[in-house]
């Protein structure tokens, strides 16, 4: 990880128009799978190209939105890029039941040439109970291509009681108000006063 000022960090490149038709074809594969009901043996779909999942609405506070062009998105479309300072966050907040039958949350950034900042990974419920913090630094990255990085975090990390990487889908985690059908909202949270984080994050989900 490479934590650094937003001046040191890159965001993806415009789309360009010779992409189109391939854009095309995967933006109507995406909407057929964000218009499904939220599923228990399926993923969860929270953002992906420009387009937020069914039910899914954009909760993010304190950030500033990328704005020196549209960033091409990891397959397609637009990419989430915001600026977070001390205390803001890219947030997405969804129907309760989306996280029931879940086992993980994956998504990509976008690393460039200078990595992807530390932001805290967290989770809560609408009465704003929240689970355990997970730091992205301690977070292993398990893919990359063209210049994006794919991050999968087992839901039980979250917990501040079960083992990690336990398996089988997510139960909660383990404090007053944080059971699984009460949690509707993830953060991705500067909690570091040293620098403003630009961060860009496509194909969000929850896995089962």
């Amino acid at each position: 990880m490479n934590p650094g000022s937003s001046s040191q960090q890159s965001s993806p490149s415009q789309p360009s128009s010779s992409q189109g038709d391939q854009q095309d074809v995967a933006l109507n594969a995406l909407m057929t799978e964000l218009g499904s009901t939220v599923s228990a043996s399926s993923p969860v779909a929270i953002f992906a190209g420009g387009q937020l999942g069914s039910g899914w609405y954009d909760s993010s506070y304190g950030a500033r939105t990328f704005t020196s062009y549209a960033p091409a998105g990891k397959d397609f479309g637009t990419a989430n890029c915001h600026y977070l300072p001390k205390g803001a966050a890219t947030s997405f907040w969804g129907p309760q039941g989306a996280f029931t039958g879940q086992r993980a949350l994956e998504f990509w950034a976008y690393a460039g040439d200078s990595g992807v900042v530390d932001v805290d990974l967290e989770l809560y419920s609408a009465s704003s109970a929240a689970c355990q913090r997970v730091p992205l630094s301690s977070v292993s990255v398990a893919e990359s291509s063209g210049g994006w990085v794919k991050y999968w975090i087992e839901l039980d990390r979250f917990s501040f009681f079960a083992q990690q990487g336990s398996g089988g889908s997510f139960s909660g985690c383990g404090s007053s108000g944080t059971s699984v059908g009460e949690l509707v909202k993830i953060e991705l949270y500067n909690s570091h006063p040293e620098y403003e984080a630009l961060l860009c994050i496509d194909n969000v989900r929850l896995m089962p």
